[in-house]
């Protein structure tokens, strides 16, 4: 599924030390994402999360307190484990991950350079797949437009490998019903052409198949007609109609999920 990330931060706080909650906060909205039960994003939320770990706002969770309260809150099971291997991480999964923040480079200490003087300092962050890019979201940067950055496998290898008993937990994007287009024998389908902010036209391509065919879609979407009201269009990705936008429900055109 497309998922847009939203950085939840630890900062400003005093003491600063809730890092384990902001990441596992950010694991919890992908995990019930495209859900009612999906929580957002923000400071009260974070704090409600730490609330339901049971721990006090002075000390930092341990990956088995934000466990304990991913189920409480959000009635999660998320596992808890050591850091599995990057290289082969799944698109769409997140992990909450500990580590050693003086174990990184300093581009990655940029958020807390005074923090990274310290020997060991223990911290947690998002490390996550999306669009085949392994991403790195700290909750020590401030809230606003930053939603993480790129970063290497072996950066966060050695990040975790420098925290003793350091363990992450994970979850995966909710996984997403597929689409079909069927096309009935002789059905004429419509494409849709587009104005700057809505469909300007139809135009139809009769198919004069002797069989049904089908083609995999995008779900389908309600969009504005440029004379008023709206379709119901899907994005056909492969077949005759490939790269199209094809009215839904037209004569002799359906949509299912698979």
């Amino acid at each position: 599924m497309t998922y847009a990330h939203v950085h939840v931060s630890e900062v400003p706080d005093s003491p600063v030390v809730e890092c384990t909650i902001a990441s596992g906060l950010e694991v919890a909205r992908a995990a019930l994402a495209g859900t009612p039960f999906q929580p957002p994003a923000t400071w009260r939320e974070r704090e409600a999360l730490r609330i339901a770990c049971g721990v006090p706002d002075n000390r930092g969770a341990s990956i088995a307190d934000l466990r304990r309260g991913l189920s409480s809150r959000y009635g999660l099971r998320l596992p808890q484990t050591t850091l599995p291997v990057l290289a082969t991480l799944p698109e769409g999964t997140f992990l909450a991950v500990q580590g050693d923040y003086h174990a990184l480079p300093a581009h990655y200490q940029r958020w807390d350079p005074g923090f990274a003087k310290h020997m060991p300092a223990g911290h947690c962050v998002t490390v996550f797949r999306q669009d085949g890019v392994l991403v790195w979201c700290d909750p020590l940067a401030p809230w606003g437009a930053y939603a993480g950055e790129p970063v290497a496998a072996s950066i966060v290898e050695a990040y975790f490998d420098a925290l003793p008993g350091a363990a992450c937990t994970r979850a995966e994007l909710p996984a997403q019903p597929s689409y079909e287009l069927v096309i009935s024998p002789g059905a004429t389908v419509q494409a849709a052409s587009f104005g700057r902010a809505c469909i300007d036209h139809f135009h139809a391509e009769p198919t004069h198949a002797e069989h049904a065919s089908t083609a995999p879609c995008s779900a389908p979407k309600e969009y504005p007609m440029c004379g008023g009201g709206t379709a119901t269009i899907v994005k056909v990705s492969s077949g005759t109609f490939a790269g199209s936008w094809v009215h839904a429900g037209g004569p002799g055109v359906t949509v299912r999920e698979l």
